[in-house]
C-alpha cells in the first residue's frame, strides 16, 4: 500500500480538488483507494455526501492520521489519498511521516510559494531522513496563456530542492461544476481536465515505482 499525502499550508492551493480526483484517477486505473480527509474544513466529505458513496471511500480524521489508522488500511487499500490539513501541525507532521510521496500544490504566484515555505522545508527536511519518501510541487489554477508559469517554475528551481512536476491544472471552471455535482473531472466534460489529472497522477506512479495500471 502506497499512501499519497495532498499537502499545502495556502487556503485556495486547490488541495481537495486535486486529492479527490487523483484518487479517482487511480480507481479508474484499477486500484483499490481510500481518501482521508484530515481538513477542518472537510470538502472531500462534503463531496462524498453529494456523490452518496458512488466512488471510492472517504474518511473522516480531524485529528491526524496514525499509523494504526494506516494498518487498518493495508487489507483495503491499495492506495491512501490524504487531504491534508492547512496549517503546519500534528495532522501535517503525521502525514509528512507516514506518506510514501507528498504532493504540495500552489497558485503561480511568488507569494503564495513563499506562504508554502515553511511546509516545503519541512518536507525537504523529513526526505533527508527517510530517502524512500518522494515529493513534488504541482502549479494549480494556472492560466496557461501567460508566461507567468515559466517563470514561477524558474523561481521554484532555484529556490527548492523538492522538483515540480511536468504537468499543472488550469484555471478551468470544470473542475468547481463536477465536484458541486459529487463528481469528479472524469465525469466531466473538460478532456483537458482529465488529461491534467491524469499526466500528474501517471507522474506521481512513475516517482514512486509503480505500475500505471493495475494488473
Amino acid at each position: 500500500m502506497k499512501i499519497i499525502s495532498v499537502l499545502s499550508q495556502k487556503g485556495g492551493s486547490g488541495k481537495s480538488t486535486i486529492s479527490i480526483n487523483i484518487a479517482r484517477c487511480l480507481q479508474l486505473k484499477g486500484y483499490n483507494v481510500v481518501l482521508i480527509d484530515t481538513d477542518p474544513q472537510a470538502s472531500a466529505r462534503e463531496w462524498n455526501a453529494l456523490a452518496s458513496d458512488e466512488f471510492f471511500p472517504v474518511y473522516g480524521c480531524d485529528k491526524g492520521v496514525s499509523e494504526k489508522d494506516i494498518k487498518q488500511l493495508e487489507k483495503l487499500a491499495d492506495f491512501v489519498v490524504i487531504d491534508g490539513a492547512p496549517r503546519i501541525e500534528k495532522s501535517m507532521a503525521d502525514a509528512i511521516r507516514l506518506s510514501n510521496f507528498i504532493l504540495i500544490p500552489l497558485k503561480p504566484s511568488q507569494f503564495d510559494i513563499w506562504a508554502c515555505k515553511d511546509s516545503i522545508e519541512l518536507v525537504q527536511t523529513r526526505m533527508q531522513i527517510d530517502e524512500r519518501l518522494k515529493a513534488g510541487l504541482v502549479l494549480s489554477q494556472t492560466n496557461k496563456q501567460t508566461n507567468l508559469t515559466k517563470d514561477v517554475a524558474q523561481f521554484i528551481d532555484e529556490n527548492f530542492d523538492i522538483p515540480l512536476l511536468s504537468q499543472s491544472t488550469g484555471l478551468r471552471v470544470s473542475y468547481a461544476e463536477v465536484l458541486s455535482d459529487g463528481r469528479t473531472v472524469f465525469e466531466g466534460q473538460s478532456k483537458e481536465a482529465k488529461e491534467e489529472i491524469t499526466q500528474i497522477t501517471d507522474e506521481i506512479l512513475i516517482m514512486l515505482g509503480v505500475s500505471n495500471e493495475q494488473a
